[in-house]
């Protein structure tokens, strides 16, 4: 019977098990970014779609006459501006509205749009 003589790993093993591991750790850790970087976006999506929400019920609140066509929000987000743009629809008591939320990321702009109809007399 022959005897075979294993005393450890050659260095070539060695040399590929680590630049295996290397790979497999530098993807784990670009996913790991990317993953970060798009719950960032959401984040602001988010908070657009939320400001959003505030000025609509602001804009049946106090009627399309005393909400200014634009501006930027207070507080902590003073990123995010708002514009509306208003037309009458062929029913002049209806008034369609358009208000987009408007916000500069580290790359980008970005917005979110919404479009209503408001049953309101509009003099803009």
């Amino acid at each position: 019977m022959k005897r075979r003589n294993n005393k450890g790993f050659l260095l070539l093993e060695v040399l590929i098990a680590i630049i295996v591991l290397s790979v497999g750790i530098t993807m784990v850790l670009r996913s790991f970014n990317s993953s970060v970087n798009s719950i960032k976006g959401l984040e602001d999506y988010l908070v657009a779609a939320s400001l959003i929400e505030q000025k609509m019920f602001q804009l049946q609140a106090e009627g399309l006459n005393n909400v200014p066509a634009e501006g930027n929000f207070d507080s902590g987000n003073k990123r995010f501006s708002w514009k509306i743009n208003s037309a009458p629809e062929q029913d002049l008591s209806i008034h369609k509205v358009d208000l987009s939320i408007v916000w500069d990321t580290a790359s980008s702009k970005k917005s979110l749009m919404v479009q209503t109809y408001l049953n309101e007399p509009l003099s803009r």
